[in-house]
């Protein structure tokens, strides 16, 4: 055996020690790296809940899913892995509510339920009712009554009027905030006529699920009678042109209602049995 190959032999057997080397050397600064996240002083050992009657279904759930492990073999309820948004999301889909989740240093974290104001009510596909606050948010499950306390919102699809032909979720936005600051300021309007709203009808744009376009709504009456409008002339039109009909021309014979329709510019029409 020459030199050359004696040289070769033993450059080739230290190449072998150094990978071996820096291998090992990765996988104990890999095996320390792993081990950090199972450190006692970092694990979530407090979940705090507030504003939600559904404290115990709550706290099993959070705690449940901090038990488990990630898709790395890393526990969950370590402060720096555990995912709010996904909390939060694993909440909405078991109909809990929609909640704000903060962690907070080393190992506490905090759930929340903002109070929110009902100001309809919608349903989904599931035949699941929701409350809807003034923003539009989707934010908390609704019982199903006989006689909704709130203006219930129902689509119309494919001309067929369903109350739950559309995907809606907890924490979706049902449609648009120019729709919905319409519909507040429609409602805000009607109700200063002392007309009472008790379904709104939305026909929507082929969506199969929220948030939803409409340019065209129903609103019905207790009564059964029905106000048309169209979105493109403003809410606050609307209700001056519905308050001129009433002096103007229905007066007294609201009781004889059938509709009025309000989707042209300048121009009223009605009918009356």
């Amino acid at each position: 055996m020459n030199v050359s190959e004696r040289y070769k032999i033993r450059r080739k057997k230290l190449l072998w020690h150094r990978a071996i080397l820096i291998f090992a050397l990765f996988l104990f600064l890999w095996l320390i790296f792993w081990g950090s996240f199972w450190i006692s002083f970092f694990r979530i050992k407090s979940v705090e809940i507030d504003g939600t009657l559904e404290l115990k279904k709550t706290n099993i759930l959070v705690l449940e899913y901090l038990n488990g492990l990630n898709k790395f073999f890393i526990p969950k309820n370590n402060f720096f892995i555990v995912d709010t948004n996904e909390i939060e999301q694993l909440i909405k889909t078991q109909n809990l509510g929609v909640a704000v989740t903060k962690k907070h240093f080393p190992h506490t974290i905090k759930i929340s339920f903002p109070e929110r104001e009902a100001h309809f009510i919608i349903c989904a596909l599931n035949d699941i009712c929701y409350y809807v606050n003034e923003a539009g948010l989707v934010y908390s499950e609704s019982p199903q009554f006989s006689d909704y306390p709130l203006p219930l919102i129902v689509i119309k699809q494919n001309s067929v009027l369903q109350k739950d032909s559309a995907l809606i979720s907890l924490g979706d936005y049902f449609t648009n905030k120019n729709n919905v600051q319409y519909l507040n300021t429609l409602m805000l309007g009607l109700s200063k006529l002392d007309i009472e709203t008790k379904i709104i009808e939305i026909t929507n744009q082929n969506q199969s699920r929220a948030p939803f376009n409409f340019n065209e709504i129903k609103i019905f009456t207790p009564k059964e009678w029905y106000i048309y409008l169209d979105l493109q002339i403003s809410a606050e039109v609307a209700i001056n042109n519905i308050k001129l009909l009433f002096e103007q021309k229905i007066k007294n014979d609201k009781d004889k209602l059938q509709y009025i329709d309000m989707r042209f510019e300048n121009k009223a029409f009605y009918m009356l049995y």
